[in-house]
């Protein structure tokens, strides 16, 4: 209340405070204000309106910002795309008319491809194809502006997102991708001097990113699901290698993640995405043959003899 002084702090008005805020902000709201209080009080030395400083906080006031805070431990995960609706993304980026879509669609699989977040695969400092733009096998995307990374990683590139060049449709969409970035001039190799999808401004492109509401909002409308949103495309392969049963590990690097105890080594070495790659090639391999198949339940992900699977997405 607007009645009330900020100073000296009482601990009603705190708590009263506190309360409101819970309502409408993240996990970690209120407890961040505690901590400035706390700070105020015993490093600035403000003034307090209860006998002794150390009294402070109350056991209900840290009652209330703890569990808050534990509140925001229940992940709630993006709902993965279905494997037809990703042999859909692929159809319409190989077949799409207009350069710009097909740029769209294919930066839209390369995320997918790469399980990255939609900001970090943004911020990528260069794009390198590997081997090369003829046969490539993985794309690179070094970025040292992901949510992950810690102050270490900031100055050093290890982890690169790394997408791996795969069309479980068999469209050619990679190929078509790469054509569009050539037709906008936009970097297939090196520094990016660019997002690595910007918008497209009275038909030119700008020096702004689309962002990624824009992306969730193609999702939903082109697959008529208000669940899906933009960091599906870094859930789908994920929750793919979950299903199939690979390592805690190696889905953890998959996702970018590190132990503490491997920041040091992942300084020095660049190569610890490989096994984690080829495994999640061959996932995708099985997926494309019809061997395995994640949108059944767990009864039917593994499929007894090889079966070609059908992609194909009928929307409503």
């Amino acid at each position: 209340s607007q009645d009330i002084p900020i100073l000296p702090f009482q601990e009603r008005s705190i708590f009263k405070y506190l309360s409101t805020l819970a309502l409408t902000s993240a996990p970690s709201g209120p407890l961040s204000v505690l901590q400035a209080i706390t700070f105020s009080i015993h490093v600035l030395s403000c003034k307090v309106a209860f006998p002794h400083a150390t009294n402070f906080p109350s056991q209900r006031i840290k009652g209330l910002c703890y569990s808050h805070r534990a509140s925001g431990d229940v992940v709630n995960h993006a709902k993965p795309l279905s494997v037809a609706q990703i042999c859909h993304l692929e159809t319409l980026c190989a077949t799409a008319a207009d350069p710009y879509q097909t740029l769209v669609f294919g930066t839209i699989l390369v995320a997918l491809y790469a399980r990255a977040r939609w900001h970090d695969i943004q911020a990528a400092q260069s794009i390198q194809f590997d081997p090369d733009t003829d046969a490539p096998e993985f794309i690179e995307l070094p970025s040292r502006k992901f949510k992950t990374a810690n102050v270490l990683a900031r100055r050093t590139e290890f982890l690169p997102i790394t997408a791996v060049c795969f069309s479980i449709s068999r469209q050619p969409w990679i190929s078509s991708y790469i054509c569009a970035r050539e037709h906008f001039s936009l970097t297939i190799a090196g520094k990016l001097f660019q997002p690595l999808l910007p918008q497209m401004i009275r038909n030119d492109l700008s020096i702004h990113e689309l962002p990624s509401r824009v992306i969730t909002k193609l999702l939903r409308r082109l697959f008529r699901d208000d669940d899906l949103r933009a960091h599906s495309l870094k859930h789908t392969l994920l929750s793919f290698a979950a299903k199939r049963g690979l390592p805690p590990h190696v889905r953890k690097l998959l996702g970018y993640h590190l132990d503490r105890s491997e920041v040091s080594l992942a300084t020095y070495s660049r190569d610890m995405l490989s096994d984690p790659l080829r495994q999640l090639s061959v996932l995708l391999l099985e997926i494309q043959h019809g061997t395995f198949q994640p949108d059944n339940t767990r009864s039917g992900y593994i499929q007894p003899e090889p079966r070609l699977q059908t992609c194909q997405y009928h929307a409503g």
